[in-house]
Order: C-alpha cells, then structure tokens, then sequence
C-alpha cells in the first residue's frame, strides 16, 4: 500500500508562499532535484527570483540525466525558451559562486553572518533581510517592539467615513487598517473585499483597539514587528529590514526579536537576503 505523502511537511525550508506554490504543484523534492530550470519556471507562480532559492535548497542530482531530459523537449518548448538558458547558465554560475563564499555546514555568529550577507549583496537592487525561525511548537504568536527601524514603510489608515468611500470606490492606499469594536458593525459590510486583502481589522492582528490613533503612534514608528508561526508547521517566515541597513542596528533588532521569542523555544534561525542561498545562526552566540 502506498504512503500517503503529507505535503505540508515539505519544502518547509522554503518561504511559505513558495512552499505553498510547490505543495499545490504536488511536485515531489526528488522529482524537483531531477527538473530542468524550464521545467521549474513552467510551475504556476515560480519566476527566476524563486527558482534560485529552489536551486540553493535543492540542487540538481544530476546533470547529465537533466541535459538528456532537456534534449526531449519539442522544437515549440525549446523556442519558448530559447532566450532563457544563457539566463539560466548565469544564474546556475552566479549560484555556484555564491555557494562557494557560505559554508553550509558553519554555524555563524550573528554579526560575522550579517557582514557576509550583505557583502554578497552589495550591487542588488533587492536586499530583502528574511529571518527563518524553526521553533519547538505551533501556535507561537506576538508583537515586539524594535530598537531600530525595519527599514519597512506601510501606508496605515485609521477607520473613518473616509475610509468607506475608498472601500467602495476600490482605492484601498493602506496596507494597515486600524479600527475600534464600535467600527466593526460597518466593517462586516465590507467584509468581502478587505478580508481576501488581509485588511480586515482584528484583535489577533493587533489593528482592532479600543485606541486606534494611540495604535497609529505605536506603527508610525517603524519599529513593531508582528510575528506568528505557520498554521500547521512551526516556523516563522520575516523580513526584518534591508541588507543597506548599519549591521549594528541589524544585530540589536535580530536579538530583540529572538529574546522576545525565546531562545528556549527556538530549534534553528537562519538568515539571508534576496536571491541568496541562506546562513545558518550559531545560537550560541545570541
């Protein structure tokens, strides 16, 4: 009898909305290691942006086996993507080189991680910092508050009747939506187009309060950071500022939030940048 494959306990070194993107493809890791970047870009959601971090976590088995399979190609395929392989050659390069500056067997230290981080990426135009926290448990929820910015601007809008002429005439500017339980009689009217936006204020998300605009002063500052694990896997997925931000500031952000969340309850933290292969934190360290 066949095992049953438990698709959310794969591809978890990934970003979520990757994973995710993978688990619906219902693509295994093996099968992944034997597909040719074309292959993988053809995966709806998948650019080249997330075939890199494809590559980094799951890398070739073979080439040879994956240059025979890309020879079987049809003439249509192989003229689709005939501008893509020098692409492809160079970000199969530039991922070789990368791999060559990180060890992935070394446990470093935050700060020799961060310098390292950002030196790879020093002439990107996306510098994303990410932080991957592989916690004991699920469920693990909570708000800190930043020595530092996050690098991080959001359009945050205090609910009033404002508010409802954007909602109906489809100009939502905000990414934040702050309310009090007095407003959510109104909201719930609304409910269908803010809820799939991720707008729709609650207490779990910490933008439904009894004092809105004390809230607005709270955000505006640029340093509360909001994290939760994945629903049914214990991992938390952040971006936590920029490659471009002082490495000091960087350090004391990253300990804030790992203190916040407790060490204790903390497996693994790994670190990295935009289209880069991750460096994994010595804890010990922290």
């Amino acid at each position: 009898m066949a095992t049953k494959t438990n698709w959310q306990e794969l591809y978890t070194d990934l970003s979520s909305s990757l994973a995710e993107k993978l688990r619906d493809s219902r693509i295994q890791p093996d099968k992944l290691k034997s597909m040719t970047d074309g292959e993988i870009l053809s995966i709806k959601g998948v650019g080249e942006s997330a075939l890199e971090k494809i590559r980094v976590a799951y890398p070739i088995t073979s080439v040879e086996q994956t240059t025979k399979k890309a020879k079987k190609e049809t003439k249509k395929e192989a003229k689709a993507t005939k501008a893509v392989p020098k692409t492809k050659k160079a970000i199969s390069k530039r991922y070789q080189l990368l791999k060559k500056k990180i060890d992935s067997e070394k446990l470093y230290p935050l700060k020799e991680a961060l310098e390292l981080l950002i030196k790879l990426s020093e002439k990107r135009k996306t510098n994303t910092l990410e932080l991957h926290i592989n916690t004991i448990e699920t469920g693990m929820k909570g708000e800190v508050s930043l020595p530092h910015s996050t690098g991080k601007k959001q359009a945050i809008e205090v609910f009033s009747d404002k508010t409802v002429v954007k909602i109906n005439s489809g100009k939502l500017d905000f990414d934040v939506l702050l309310a009090a339980p007095k407003d959510m009689p109104t909201l719930a009217k609304h409910a269908k187009v803010l809820g799939p936006r991720g707008l729709m204020p609650t207490p779990k998300n910490g933008n439904l309060t009894e004092n809105p605009k004390k809230r607005l002063e709270e955000l505006s500052k640029g340093a509360t950071l909001a994290y939760k694990t994945e629903p049914k896997f214990p991992i938390i997925h952040l971006a936590l500022g920029s490659a471009n931000q002082k490495v000091n500031h960087l350090t004391e952000n990253i300990l804030s939030l790992i203190k916040h969340i407790n060490p204790i309850k903390i497996k693994s933290v790994f670190l990295t940048t935009t289209q880069l292969p991750s460096v994994k934190l010595d804890l010990s360290s922290i």
